[in-house]
């Protein structure tokens, strides 16, 4: 406080608060900004949540799909192979099943017939363009059903190559074994291998 006086003999009395004025100011500026960053900063934390929830959605979604692709999504599934039926024969490979029994009916060595066994061949073509070959396995005379059959993938390569990657065969019992462990190669059995059933 200071006292000021004039010639009059008035006294005044005058207060200056400025300081404390611009301290509280700035107390009061220091205060908003506070609150300000501590509601941006409560918008961060909303947003992370929710962040952190949407990938734990997206993640499970994800791992949901993968099971389901592995496990369950297979065009031949342990149920259809035991309960396989295969297309049916046709006129035309019948007949020429006949024709081939029928050379092999005489041949005889020593008055003993000779164990023939002969395959007949079906080929498929995929969308992709792979051959699938199937075999039709008969034994002896007996042309009324097959003995075995399987099928693979011919594998593209030298002409000389009669090797392929085997997707399934039938067994004597007529069960269905997958050969393949490839998911994508399971897809091609079912809609390429010409079984006879």
């Amino acid at each position: 406080m200071e006292n000021i006086s004039d010639n009059s003999n008035v006294e005044a009395t005058v207060n200056v608060y400025s300081k404390i004025n611009n301290a509280i100011d700035y107390e009061l500026y220091k205060s908003a900004k506070v609150i300000a960053l501590h509601k941006s900063q409560l918008e961060i934390n909303r947003s992370k949540y929710a962040l952190n929830i949407t990938l734990i959605c997206c993640s499970i979604l994800i791992t949901l799909f993968f099971i389901w692709w592995l496990f369950l999504h297979q065009s031949v599934s342990v149920n259809e192979a035991s309960q396989w039926k295969g297309s049916p024969i046709t006129q035309e490979e019948r007949k020429r099943v006949e024709e081939i029994a029928a050379t092999v009916k005489g041949k005889t060595h020593e008055n003993q017939i000779l164990p023939t066994k002969f395959t007949v061949f079906r080929a498929s073509v995929t969308e992709s363009g792979e051959k699938i070959v199937t075999g039709i396995v008969y034994q002896g005379i007996n042309v009324s059903e097959p003995s075995s059959q399987y099928c693979y993938l011919e594998l593209a390569g030298d002409i000389n190559d009669l090797g392929g990657k085997e997707l399934a065969s039938i067994d004597e019992a007529g069960v269905l074994h997958i050969k393949t462990q490839d998911d994508f190669l399971k897809n091609f059995i079912k809609p390429h291998c010409l079984f006879v059933g």
